[in-house]
């Protein structure tokens, strides 16, 4: 029995226990038994009963007819990746695959409208409200198991909020970037196929068990087609530049597992695009995603008051050295740059913190370094506020952070301090006065960097072949 039979089956029992309740309560220990007004009152009953089951199953009936209708999307075909576009009936019998438009359009969640959204991302956002469940690894479905040594159950919502959250971060990106960052795996959607189970009948307390499979190969094709089905992207064609953006989130999204293959006259921004996703999921690899997305708006903007207006206290506690040993936590450099480890900044703002906003950032245990859950949202408003550097010498930060090499020796992570000389113009004096490491280090990138920096090039190499060609 389904969910609905269950529901009517639940309804049912409640209306006869009321009506068990009624009769005891106003016939047998009230004023007697009246035969006329009691089968009255049954047939009343039995009659409005019926007519809501009848109700209950016709919208049933109804709703199965509309998913049923051919939608003009069917087909029996395989593409390039070896997806199968076709399904089997519950009796093994053959039944063309269809994608309706119709099914994605409604599951709009709760779109949010915070200030400076575009609306694809609020779309975006509200359809991924309906995926909070929904596995990114098919090996950890439910929160009992773990998707990675030491990591637990992610979901589709959680990821791709994770992934926006770390793109907002990254320096030149733009709406576009984000939309890109909260669709990349929006294939998983169509991929998984969602088989729900319901226990037997005397079993009515139990709840239904979900399981997921995998239906074909997840792929940037069924990413392009889903996203080109929100009413927020066909009302980009109105736009001056509309159909060229349209045709750039669908090139990108389409290729950005394959960037080789993207093709020759695809725009800049499409290429640019791509490029931030691999760098936003190099940077995802060292968060935990489930961490990211755990503060609301107001949280936010108290974290945002509070830090700005504690930071001068911080940056007057620091004394930075000229030599580096192990106990160093603040180093001055030879360009005059001034650099603070990040578990020291953690145990330097702690306690600067109002208790309430310590207390929902886990602060009270400053340990775990960029692991912390504290780490993804102070890492975003320190660089948003302009309090810490984006990049130096040309390397972006990871997740705030860069790794200095000094002579044989590694010192991070650590975040290079950009006190404002308007507000810090004394400790900016203070600072300069003393001495700064002789040698100046250079930035180490971490394997995540690297991967990046290997798949950018080779892009470059590619175009350039192309040119000449």
């Amino acid at each position: 029995m389904g969910p609905r039979g269950r529901a009517v089956l639940v309804m049912s029992l409640l209306m006869m226990f009321l009506w068990a309740v009624h009769v005891v309560w106003s016939i047998l220990l009230g004023t007697g038994l009246d035969p006329q007004h009691y089968l009255r009152g049954v047939a009343l009953l039995a009659g409005g009963a019926v007519a809501g089951f009848v109700i209950v199953w016709v919208a049933t009936l109804l709703g199965d007819i509309r998913r049923n209708l051919q939608t003009g999307f069917e087909a029996g075909a395989s593409d390039e990746f070896g997806t199968e576009f076709q399904m089997a009936q519950a009796d093994g019998r053959s039944l063309p695959f269809k994608m309706a438009l119709t099914k994605f359009l409604p599951q709009l969640v709760a779109p949010p409208d915070w200030p400076g959204l575009h609306p694809l991302e609020a779309e975006l956002i509200g359809f991924l409200q309906g995926y909070r469940h929904w596995p990114v690894n098919l090996n950890a479905q439910n929160k009992r198991q773990e998707a990675s040594p030491g990591r637990e159950f992610a979901s589709l919502y959680e990821l791709a909020v994770a992934r926006w959250q770390v793109m907002r971060q990254i320096p030149g990106s733009t709406h576009w970037h984000r939309i890109a960052a909260l669709a990349k795996d929006l294939a998983l959607v169509h991929a998984y196929v969602e088989k729900r189970s319901s226990a037997p009948l005397w079993h009515i307390w139990k709840r239904d068990t979900v399981k997921f499979s995998q239906r074909c190969q997840a792929h940037g094709g069924i990413t392009a087609f889903l996203i080109s089905t929100f009413p927020a992207f066909r009302a980009l064609k109105g736009l001056p530049e509309g159909e060229t953006l349209q045709r750039t989130l669908l090139v990108a999204l389409r290729y950005h597992q394959t960037p080789h293959l993207l093709p020759i006259n695809s725009t800049p921004l499409a290429r640019e695009i791509v490029d931030y996703l691999w760098r936003a999921d190099a940077q995802l690899q060292q968060l935990d995603v489930r961490e990211v997305d755990q503060m609301d708006t107001e949280q936010l903007e108290e974290l945002h008051t509070n830090l700005y207006a504690q930071w001068p206290a911080l940056l007057s506690e620091l004394e930075p050295a000229a030599t580096l040993d192990s106990s160093t936590t603040c180093l001055k450099l030879a360009d005059g740059s001034v650099w603070l480890k990040q578990d020291a900044l953690l145990n330097l703002l702690a306690p600067l913190l109002k208790p309430t906003l310590r207390q929902t950032l886990g602060l009270w245990d400053t340990s775990g370094g960029l692991h912390h859950p504290a780490w993804p949202h102070l890492a975003n408003q320190l660089q948003e506020s302009g309090l810490v550097a984006r990049e130096h010498d040309n390397q972006n930060a990871s997740n705030g952070c860069f790794t200095l090499l000094i002579g044989t020796q590694t010192w991070g992570p650590t975040l290079k301090l950009t006190p404002d000389v308007s507000r810090h113009a004394s400790l900016i004096k203070r600072w300069h006065e003393l001495p700064g490491l002789p040698d100046q280090p250079e930035v180490v990138m971490d394997l995540q960097q690297l991967t990046v920096f290997a798949h950018v090039q080779a892009g470059h190499v590619d175009a350039k072949l192309s040119e000449l060609l």
